[in-house]
């Protein structure tokens, strides 16, 4: 069977993405970032990062190799042939050459580095060039509403997966409506959905909550035992912050965020003012909270 090897908060979520829209059987090993550099990964992906994939005796690292080798199992539409399929080359290392370095830049220095390591005038270097390839997808997008033609393609994933992570957090996309009405057509299909819900509820274990925390810019990061019953209420002003219940059960209320929690695995969000968390279960609750200014 497939594997695809790397937790969903890392470039493995593209991966996880094709292999739904191929609707092939895979098994989804979240390997966290702090095992990367371990020999057993590196024996897969000699680079040190996420993700790798086996698929038999085939082993492949970078995501988008491994995107059009899914895609080739299955072959048309997805996947088409001829003309169209050296189309798919083409956007697709347009992604990696065009499209990455440059929105990578923005949002390296907007909202993945911790505040103080991030320098406005690079983020603001790469909005002006992000700006200026979204020219040329937005012209392109002007008469087809898919980078192909009439029907999604890996093509239009692999591009819509690259700007997912800024498309989420804040990259402003007003200048070119026909991407941005073209990401949201590709980011909310039902295979897009189910590969989002595995990164965005930071459903991951603690080891790799711990490292998307750092890389999201979470300088604080507490483990707390909660007996049963306990009620808090987290006065989070001018702070955000993600949770993950490590034991037992656990519920947060909030006014901008509803309930949330439950049992040992669900991830959380304390948004600022005053959300109220309590344990549930009988024998009380383990956390794990990271914060951050705002």
């Amino acid at each position: 069977m497939l594997k695809l090897i790397g937790v969903a908060r890392s470039r493995n979520f593209r991966c996880l993405w094709a292999a739904e829209e191929a609707g092939i059987a895979y098994e989804h090993v979240p390997v966290p970032f702090t095992e990367i550099k371990a020999a057993p990964f590196l024996a897969l992906n000699p680079n040190g990062k996420l993700p790798a994939m086996q698929d038999g005796d085939l082993v492949l690292f970078e995501s988008l190799a491994i995107n059009l080798h899914i895609a080739g199992k299955v072959g048309a539409p997805f996947n088409p042939t001829g003309d169209d399929h050296a189309r798919v080359l083409q956007w697709t290392l347009w992604a990696a050459t065009e499209a990455e370095p440059n929105i990578m830049q923005w949002a390296q220095h907007s909202f993945m580095k911790p505040p103080a390591e991030r320098d406005a005038a690079l983020a603001a270097a790469g909005k002006v060039a992000s700006d200026a390839r979204l020219k040329v997808l937005e012209s392109h997008l002007a008469s087809r509403p898919y980078l192909l033609g009439e029907t999604f393609t890996i093509a239009d994933l692999n591009l819509a997966g690259i700007y997912y992570g800024s498309w989420l957090n804040g990259f402003d996309f007003a200048a070119c409506p026909k991407v941005l009405a073209w990401l949201e057509r590709c980011l909310t299909r039902p295979a897009a959905l189910h590969a989002r819900k595995l990164r965005e509820d930071w459903t991951v274990d603690a080891a790799g909550f711990r490292e998307a925390l750092a890389a999201e810019g979470y300088t604080e990061v507490v483990e707390r035992s909660q007996p049963a019953g306990m009620k808090l209420s987290e006065h989070t002003h001018g702070w955000d912050a993600r949770g993950l219940v490590l034991a037992g059960e656990f519920r947060v209320i909030s006014a901008t965020a509803g309930d949330q929690g439950g049992a040992a695995g669900a991830g959380f969000a304390l948004p600022a003012n005053t959300p109220h968390y309590e344990t549930t279960g009988a024998a009380g609750a383990r956390v794990l909270i990271g914060r951050r200014t705002t």
